[in-house]
């Protein structure tokens, strides 16, 4: 459950979130609450989900991003298999960043 705040009302109320098998990192993307969650299975895809009705509580898969682990290998050296990720929306682009021992790293963008 989530506890999330009306602004129009100005009350808080709870609201079901996914039943997860991993850990979700919230954030805002477009003016909705979203969040992303790193598939543990695959250590290479992001799963980024939007609710599109707080009312009815639904949310939707708006995202499933592949990481391009080549790409990542060849520029840090090796893949690691925990990237401690990140996402984040800003001005229509949904970036997801990785923080690595010396510093943040931006290892994707795309259009939200």
């Amino acid at each position: 459950m989530l506890k999330v705040f009306d602004t129009t009302a100005e009350s808080f109320r709870q609201m079901r979130a996914l039943l997860l098998s991993y850990p979700a990192h919230l954030f805002e993307m477009n003016g909705m609450l979203s969040m992303s969650i790193f598939n543990e299975e695959t250590n290479r895809t992001i799963n980024i989900w939007m609710s599109h009705d707080y009312d009815n509580e639904v949310w939707a898969l708006k995202y499933q991003v592949e990481l391009p682990v080549a790409d990542l290998t060849v520029q840090f050296g090796k893949f690691v298999e925990y990237w401690n990720l990140v996402v984040a929306s800003r001005d229509g682009v949904c970036s997801c960043w990785s923080n690595l021992a010396s510093g943040y790293f931006r290892l994707i963008s795309m259009a939200s």
